[in-house]
C-alpha cells in the first residue's frame, strides 16, 4: 500500500508510551480510534490496485530469485521498533472524533468541515519548535515551496484523509432558487404589512430586508456580499440614473470580494423596468431615503446592525426571510414546487441562484459574466483594483446598455 502498518497495539504504545489497560472506557476508545484510522488509510486505496501490487510484486520475486543469487536484505525492512507515533495517529484521532460532530443536514457533519482540523494542526507545528522554513527543492507552484515536520503533511495522514472522504462521502444541499414570482409575492405581503404598522423601527426592518432581497436577486450577488452597499456609492450615482433615458439604480459596493483582492468598489446596474415589474425602485427609494433623509446620514453601509454603524450581515435578516417564505408556502403554494426544501431558503444563495435560473436563454452569456464578475475579459470591467468609484463607474460606461439587460430579464 505504500504506507507504514502497526497493530492497534503497537499505535497505541507509540502515542500513550504505555500498554492499554483493559478496564479503562478511554482507552478503550482509543484502541477503537485507531483502527478507524488504520482501516481509512488502508482504504484509500483500490483493492484491485493493492491486489495487483501486491501480484507482482510475488511474481517478480519468484522470478528473480529463481535464476539469481539475491540477497534479501536488500528489500526495505517492514516493521519500526522505536515507540514513536511517526505517521501522524494522534492527529487522526483528532480529525475521526471531529466528524462525530452534529451537522446541520445530516446526522454528522461533511468532509468539508472535517477537512479543517488538519489546518490547525499544521499551523501549531509550523509555528512551533519544529519550524524549519526550508525551501523544498523544485516545488510546484500549487503548493506551499516549504518544508514541514507536521505529521498532517506527510503520506500516511494524506492517504487518511483521503480515506476518510471516501468513508464519509460527500452531501451537497444547494439553497433553494428565489423566482420572480416569489419576488413579487414577497412585495406583496411585505407591502401590507409596511402600511399596516406606524412603528418606523418595524417599518425600516421591512425595508431592509425587503432591499436586501431586491439588491441580492436584481444584481445576482452572493449573500455575503449584499451588506458591502455603500450610502455614499448609491446616493452619488442616484439622481443620474433616476433621470436617464433608460432609468436604472447604480449599486454601489466597496469591500472584499470572494475570488479577488484587495478593496474594490463593483457598479452594478438594476433596471426600473423588468420584465416582471418587481419594485425595485419603490423599495430602495424608501430605504435609501431613511439613511439620508431621515437619519442623516451620507457614509457608511446601507444595511447596518441595530447601533445603527456596525455593517449587518446575513443571519441579521436570514432567520426573518425564512418566515415570511414559510408564510408564501401557507398563503400561495402554487408558487412552490412539490418537491421545494423550505429550510434550503437562505439569503446565502437562494437570490443568486433564482436570478441565474430566471435569466437563463434570455440574456448573452457575456452579459451573464459581466454582472456575475466571473473570471473572463469582459467580467473584468469595472473591477480593476485601486480605481475610486467614479473612475469604476466611467470605466463600466461603456457596457453599461449590455449590463442592464440582466435585471430586465428578471
Amino acid at each position: 500500500m505504500g504506507i507504514p502498518f502497526e497493530c492497534d497495539l503497537c499505535h497505541f504504545r507509540n502515542v500513550t508510551r504505555r500498554n492499554p489497560v483493559v478496564t479503562d472506557a478511554r482507552d478503550a476508545m482509543t484502541l477503537i480510534t485507531i483502527r478507524r484510522a488504520s482501516l481509512d488509510a488502508m482504504w484509500a486505496r483500490e483493492p484491485q490496485t493493492v491486489q495487483s501490487n501486491l501480484s507482482r510484486a510475488v511474481r517478480d520475486h519468484r522470478d528473480a530469485t529463481s535464476v539469481c543469487s539475491l540477497d534479501f536484505g536488500e528489500l526495505p525492512y517492514l516493521p519500526h521498533h522505536e515507540i514513536k507515533d511517526r505517521v501522524g495517529m494522534t492527529m487522526a484521532a483528532y480529525v475521526l472524533h471531529a466528524s462525530r460532530r452534529a451537522g446541520n443536514y445530516t446526522r454528522n457533519v461533511q468532509f468539508e468541515t472535517v477537512r479543517k482540523t488538519p489546518t490547525w494542526i499544521n499551523s501549531m507545528h509550523d509555528a512551533g519548535e519544529t519550524y524549519t522554513g526550508a525551501p523544498v527543492a523544485n516545488a510546484s507552484p500549487m503548493v506551499e515551496p516549504f518544508e514541514s515536520h507536521s505529521p498532517a503533511r506527510g503520506k500516511w495522514f494524506s492517504r487518511f484523509m483521503r480515506g476518510v472522504k471516501l468513508r464519509m462521502g460527500e452531501v451537497k444541499y444547494q439553497n433553494e432558487p428565489l423566482t420572480s414570482e416569489m419576488v413579487l409575492a414577497l412585495d406583496q405581503l411585505l407591502t401590507a404589512e409596511w402600511f399596516g404598522t406606524t412603528d418606523e423601527r418595524e417599518r425600516e426592518r421591512l425595508e431592509e430586508l425587503m432591499c436586501f432581497v431586491l439588491i441580492g436577486f436584481g444584481t445576482s450577488l452572493r449573500g455575503e456580499e449584499v451588506p458591502l452597499v455603500s450610502i455614499r456609492g448609491m446616493k452619488y450615482f442616484w439622481l443620474e440614473t433616476e433621470g436617464a433615458s433608460d432609468p436604472y439604480i447604480m449599486v454601489a459596493l466597496y469591500g472584499r470580494f470572494k475570488g479577488e483582492t484587495g478593496f474594490r468598489w463593483h457598479c452594478l446596474p438594476i433596471s426600473d423596468s423588468s420584465r416582471s415589474n418587481i419594485p425595485f425602485r419603490r423599495w430602495i427609494a424608501q430605504l435609501m431615503h431613511r439613511r439620508t433623509v431621515v437619519q442623516g446620514r451620507v457614509e457608511g453601509w446601507l444595511f447596518v446592525k441595530k447601533d445603527g454603524e456596525t455593517k449587518a450581515q446575513i443571519r441579521d435578516y436570514d432567520g426573518d426571510f425564512s418566515t415570511y417564505m414559510g408564510l408564501l408556502k401557507e398563503t400561495r403554494p402554487e408558487l412552490f414546487s412539490v418537491g421545494t426544501l423550505m429550510e434550503h431558503f437562505s439569503l446565502r444563495r437562494s437570490m443568486r441562484r433564482g436570478a441565474v435560473l430566471m435569466t437563463t436563454g434570455k440574456v448573452s452569456s457575456t452579459v451573464v459574466n459581466m454582472i456575475n464578475r466571473w473570471r473572463t475579459k469582459e467580467g473584468a470591467k469595472g473591477s480593476a483594483p485601486g480605481l475610486s468609484m467614479e473612475q469604476t463607474y466611467t470605466n463600466m460606461r461603456d457596457v453599461m446598455h449590455l449590463m442592464i439587460e440582466y435585471s430586465k430579464a428578471l
